[in-house]
């Protein structure tokens, strides 16, 4: 950490560590001088009970710190491993999705008001289909594979219509052409 920079996460994770390792070392001396002056103080006939309950918290401090710091870790592992699958399953599905093509508009012009039904037929078509007339998402409904129906936005003129599937963006041509009459 310099400048004034936020630390790291390793920079915290150690500083914590430090942290909780003189908390453990502290409580524990504090306890091996109490169980000194105890017998100090109680005598030699009490030394066995003194012993075991020092030992017994001195274990007991030690093993919620180590327990802590492994349920942490265990934690931190899971997080990171389940992230990674995300990554991983994301990736697969956008390089083995099919790239869309829209082969037909049915209506291809509509009222410059919007709110008309339009068919789009063509392939790739999946679940995560976005509908857009020029640049402006339309509000769509997956039918199957080869057909979305769309509610046309407001708009003006000739636009392409296009579908964008994990696969990619269709390609625009004479056949994607919706205009508002």
């Amino acid at each position: 950490m310099t400048n004034g920079e936020s630390p790291s996460n390793n920079e915290v994770e150690r500083s914590r560590t430090r942290a909780g390792a003189v908390v453990v070392v502290a409580s524990n001396l504090a306890i091996a001088t109490a169980t000194a002056l105890a017998i100090f103080k109680l005598g030699k006939d009490q030394v066995t009970a003194i012993l075991t309950a020092a030992f017994t918290a001195i274990g007991t401090i030690t093993t919620a710190y180590l327990g802590i710091r492994a349920a942490s870790s265990t934690a931190k592992s899971a997080v990171a491993g389940v992230g990674e699958q995300v990554a991983k399953a994301i990736q697969q599905q956008q390089s083995t999705a099919q790239q869309p093509s829209v082969t037909n508009i049915d209506p291809d012009t509509g009222r410059p008001a919007g709110g008309e039904q339009v068919k789009i037929t063509g392939s790739g078509f999946s679940s995560a289909a976005v509908v857009k007339f020029g640049s402006e998402t339309a509000p769509s409904r997956f039918d199957n594979d080869t057909q979305v129906t769309a509610i046309t936005p407001p708009g003006s003129g000739q636009v392409h219509v296009t579908v964008e599937t994990p696969g990619g963006t269709s390609a625009t041509s004479t056949a994607t052409t919706f205009t508002y009459r």
